[in-house]
């Protein structure tokens, strides 16, 4: 009897070991999947539908193009008010000068002399023939103007004609554009003195001869001296200006000056 007594007990025990595991396994396997089951269900009730995904990608790429122009327009503003600052301080230097700033609208493609369109004119008092200035220096004249904008011819063209000096030497000529340097961006100054004394590195300056510009204006510093002349590398780059302003009056507009 205690032969078969112990395998059966085994045995039994085991059943019970079984069921228990088995109830226990299948308790807590339901247990599991309710939970998966409900976390699945919070997930797709927190999910938004494509429809608010669409929407709430158009906000944000709306308020990124908003950005996007308010930083453009805090550097454009940023830039003319850094040059304004700069045209100021040279205009405190000549304050006989009456300046009008304004911006280029547009380049000439069609023109081999960087000429350029500004956006002010006859209502803001340009006409035909005012200097046309930067914080550098002199860079044209206006050559033609209507009610709200002007055309700037600039001393790379040779209608553009400029009595100039060199401060250093004393020497003076005209200054005005050549078309054989014109698309190296340089300008010329003829009519010298056969002994003039004028060296690269000079600075040339408007001498006010004649009335049509200022006197004292920068133009331009010598590049190279030749027989004929010497060739000038103006005050400013043309192709990148961004603004200018027009002199409308100075002080001795009109009047007919010698140099000295």
């Amino acid at each position: 009897m205690r032969r078969y007594a112990r395998p059966f007990l085994i045995t039994a025990a085991l059943i019970l070991a079984a069921g228990v595991v088995s109830g226990w396994l299948s308790g807590g396997l339901n247990v599991l999947l309710g939970g998966v089951f409900s976390w699945a269900a919070s997930l797709t009730r927190a999910a938004p539908s494509e429809e608010a995904l669409q929407s709430e990608n158009e906000r944000l790429l709306s308020e990124i193009a908003r950005l996007r122009t308010e930083l453009a327009d805090y550097s454009d503003t940023k830039a003319e008010n850094e040059w304004l600052r700069g045209l100021f301080g040279a205009a405190k230097k000549q304050p006989s000068l009456t300046l009008k700033p304004a911006a280029v609208l547009r380049r000439d493609a069609g023109d081999d002399f960087a000429a350029f369109t500004l956006d002010i004119g006859t209502d803001d008092g340009v006409k035909e023939g005012d200097p046309v200035v930067t914080e550098q220096g002199l860079v044209g004249m206006v050559i033609r103007a209507d009610s709200v904008s002007c055309k700037v011819a600039t001393v790379l063209s040779p209608e553009v004609r400029v009595s100039v000096s060199d401060k250093s030497t004393g020497d003076s000529g005209v200054l005005g554009g050549n078309a054989a340097l014109c698309d190296a961006g340089l300008t010329e100054v003829t009519l010298l003195e056969e002994n003039h004394r004028i060296r690269a590195g000079d600075y040339l300056y408007t001498s006010g001869s004649g009335g049509v510009y200022p006197p004292n204006l920068f133009v331009g510093s010598v590049s190279e001296v030749r027989k004929d002349g010497v060739t000038v590398v103006p005050c400013e780059d043309f192709y990148t200006l961004d603004y200018a302003a027009v002199v409308t009056d100075f002080a001795g507009k009109g009047e007919l000056k010698h140099d000295g």
